[in-house]
Formats: C-alpha cells, sequence, structure tokens
C-alpha cells in the first residue's frame, strides 16, 4: 500500500466510539485524534506498522491544519475515518472543488464508501430491540443536533501541497440519535476472526458474494428507517433477491433458505410453517393488501421482536452461504438439491 497511490479523505461517523483504531479494507476507523497523538498501543492488530507511521503523519498533518475541527470532533466525542481509495476510482479534482455540485457528489461518494464498510458494527451488533445503539452515518457532524445547521461535510488530502481540504456540502437530512455504540480495547481483540468481519472485507467479486453484500447493505439501511411497515417490506423484497438471479414467488425463494439453513428434517418444518405464516399472515397484508405492521402487534416491543427474527434468519442465511463458498446462483440450487437428499433422504 503505498501512500502516494491513492486518494485520502477523511469523514466524521456519529455514535461511534472505539479506544483502538480498527481498520476494515481501506478504511481506518478511529475516535478523537488526543487519543492516538504521541501515544503508543493505540492501533488494533488489524493495523501494521507501516500504517500505523502512516497514520501519524496523516493525522498530525490534520490536526496542525484544521485545530478548531479537531476540537469540536474532541467536544462531541465523534469518531472519524480515514479511507484510501485507488486514485482510478475516486480522483478529487480541486479544479472542481468550487463548485457545489461537485462537493456535494463527491462527499455523497466518500460518504457511503464508508458507510459499506462500519456495516461491519452493524451486522455484528445491532438488531431492531437495539437501535439507540446504531452508529451515525458518514459524513454527518454529529455538533449538528446541537441547534447548528447539519451541512454534509468531507476532507481531502492533497498530495501535491500536502494539505487536507475541507468540502462543505448540502444540509443534512438524517442523523443517528441514541446513546450509540462503543467499543473498548478488549472488544476490538481477534475481530478479524468473526464471519462477520471476514464476510464484510472479502475480496470475492462473484455474483453470489455481490448478491450477499447488497443484502447486507439493504439490511443496514433499513435499520435508519422510521417506519416499522417499510422496514418489513424492505426485508422481504431483499429475501426474494437473494434466491434467484430473476423474480420468482415467495415460495419457492423461501424453500431455497429453508434448505440452506436448516439444521434438520424438524427445524426444516419449523422455518416452513414460519415462512408460511409470515407470506400469508403478514407480507400478503402488508405488501399487497396496504395494511400496517402495527395492526398485528400489542407494543412496539413485539413489532421490534417480529422483525429482528426475521433479520437473524436472513444473516444466518447470508453467512452460511458465505461458509459454504457458493459462488453463483447455479451452485446455489446444487447446493440446495444436495441438502434435500440430506434432510428428506
Amino acid at each position: 500500500m503505498n501512500f502516494q497511490d491513492y486518494e485520502i479523505y477523511i469523514v466524521e461517523i456519529q455514535n461511534l466510539f472505539l479506544h483502538e483504531c480498527f481498520k476494515i479494507n481501506n478504511t481506518f476507523i478511529m475516535s478523537t485524534m488526543d487519543d492516538y497523538l504521541g501515544k503508543i498501543n493505540i492501533y488494533s492488530d488489524t493495523i501494521n506498522k507501516w500504517e500505523r507511521e502512516m497514520l501519524d503523519e496523516l493525522t498530525m498533518k490534520f490536526y496542525s491544519q484544521h485545530k478548531k475541527i479537531y476540537n469540536r470532533f474532541e467536544i462531541y466525542a465523534s469518531s472519524y475515518a480515514i479511507f484510501f481509495t485507488n486514485k482510478d476510482h475516486l480522483r478529487f479534482n480541486q479544479k472542481e472543488a468550487t463548485s457545489i455540485n461537485y462537493k456535494n457528489y463527491l462527499i455523497k461518494l466518500i460518504s457511503d464508501q464508508v458507510n459499506k464498510e462500519i456495516d461491519y458494527f452493524r451486522m455484528k451488533d445491532i438488531d431492531y430491540r437495539s437501535l439507540s445503539h446504531l452508529p451515525g452515518l458518514p459524513g454527518i457532524p454529529i455538533y449538528s443536533i446541537q441547534g447548528e445547521t447539519p451541512i454534509m461535510e468531507a476532507f481531502v488530502y492533497n498530495h501535491e501541497d500536502d494539505n487536507w481540504y475541507h468540502l462543505m456540502g448540502d444540509i443534512a437530512t438524517q442523523y443517528s440519535v441514541g446513546i450509540g455504540s462503543q467499543y473498548e480495547k478488549e472488544d476490538l481483540n481477534n475481530k478479524t476472526s468473526d464471519i462477520e468481519y471476514q464476510v464484510i472485507t472479502s475480496n470475492r467479486s462473484d455474483e453470489m458474494y455481490l448478491s450477499l453484500r447488497s443484502a447486507i447493505r439493504r439490511i443496514n439501511e433499513s435499520f435508519y428507517f422510521n417506519n416499522y411497515s417499510s422496514i418489513f417490506i424492505y426485508l422481504m423484497t431483499t429475501i426474494e433477491a437473494l434466491a434467484y438471479k430473476e423474480y420468482r414467488g415467495f415460495k419457492e425463494v423461501r424453500i431455497i433458505i429453508q434448505h440452506i439453513i436448516a439444521k434438520d428434517r424438524q427445524d426444516y418444518d419449523k422455518l416452513a410453517d414460519y415462512f408460511k405464516e409470515l407470506s400469508k399472515v403478514y407480507r400478503t397484508e402488508v405488501v399487497h393488501n396496504g395494511k400496517d405492521l402495527n395492526d398485528f402487534f400489542n407494543d412496539e416491543e413485539e413489532i421490534q421482536s417480529f422483525l429482528t427474527k426475521l433479520l437473524d434468519i436472513i444473516k444466518e442465511y447470508i453467512i452460511k452461504v458465505y461458509e459454504m463458498n457458493i459462488k453463483s446462483f447455479d451452485d446455489l440450487y446444487i447446493a440446495k438439491n444436495k441438502r434435500n437428499k440430506e434432510l428428506h433422504g
């Protein structure tokens, strides 16, 4: 990883507090810079010696050039991500940097890239019963909820003049509330052995992996919805895209899922009963007849548990397909037929 070969950006992340710098792909996530400058043993084992030296240099430059902004980071205890990307993929054009349209486009693109990386924390630790622990969306300053105008922003490092440039874009329309997630040093140890970390950081590019990764992205997007019925509909459309290239009826989709994740015949039958009820009672009424999910439950806690059960099944399927090293939909159908023989004889 050559410093000069990459475009380098910083975006802030609300409600995500790390006690060590943590690497996910080419994104380095850390809390306020005073925790790092001039200290040792503040990097997780995801980061090598060369990367530590590089990050020290970059954060020192940022600190010296943008102390006021750094102080804001510190006051509101937010985290920030230093994001590296190949110049051929995302190149900063200084001549266009005066254009608000260009800045908006760039900030949103950078923020979205970082957002995909922190899918790891959401996939690992968040469900619909713990939404108060959601990290915020990258690029939206946490100080915006303190009464100031929420402006999306990012910072770009210019290799030519050795400066960090501050980019400001549109007024933000969404930000996270709640207590957020905090990871102590012990929480970050051995994270690279997590199956969730392996899924998020995989360099696979086959059609099945891309389908699984898209499903993870959609699940994590749904955490920020403010309507439970919308979440349910989004999850159902996510499921339907996991089993076939083209659209199929829900019955065909759930049969694939049942075969892949069922532990035995009894478990298969339980899943079949669950999916039949899910389809007949909830999917038909909410998706097709326009009913609200609130019509079926007594309180919010019941709805959250209902959605979390569906979420857990989707995540179990994603992890199982990944662990089985299934690379294509054709391979998936072969695996389904093999499991059918194992389950039904």
